[in-house]
């Protein structure tokens, strides 16, 4: 068993295998790449600033969120007059009826659709909190109400 805390680092033989192991992971690293080309598109010349504007208007409270089955995503801002529709390898975003669409690579789709759907999952959290406290309000109240109308009757 190797004792990794008392390795002579500046030895030549540590050198080496270190960076034999660097290039065997970088050939690995060059070769998956280019087996799966398509996960590894390059960058579009608008595709940050599409990034940042779909985050920005996601993160925005007034932002209505939703999706459909088909895996599609909106995001629509009515005091921005903005809305944004997230495709599977592009964006649309419509400002005062001008469409414009942005390629993007499947790293950054999977990027806008994880804090797409994060913001979704926070949203649904607190409606579902509100509604639980509003049914214990109710359910409270109705409960003071029947207590209310025995007392009355006896």
């Amino acid at each position: 068993m190797i004792d990794y805390n008392n390795i002579d680092t500046t030895s030549v033989k540590f050198k080496l295998t270190h960076w034999f192991k660097r290039l065997a992971q970088k050939i690995a690293i060059r070769n998956y790449k280019k087996l799966n080309k398509d996960f590894y598109i390059s960058r579009s010349d608008y595709e940050t600033e599409g990034i940042k504007i779909c985050r920005n208007i996601v993160k925005n409270i007034t932002t209505d969120l939703s999706m459909s089955p088909s895996g599609e995503r909106f995001a629509t801002n009515k005091s921005l007059d903005l809305e944004i529709i997230i495709y599977e390898k592009s964006v649309d975003i419509i400002k005062n009826n001008t469409p414009k669409n942005i390629p993007i690579s499947p790293k950054a789709h999977r990027t806008i659709v994880n804090m797409f759907d994060g913001h979704v999952q926070m949203r649904r959290d607190v409606k579902k909190e509100i509604i639980y406290l509003n049914l214990k309000n109710t359910l409270e109240s109705i409960l003071d109400e029947t207590k209310n109308a025995l007392e009355t009757q006896k």
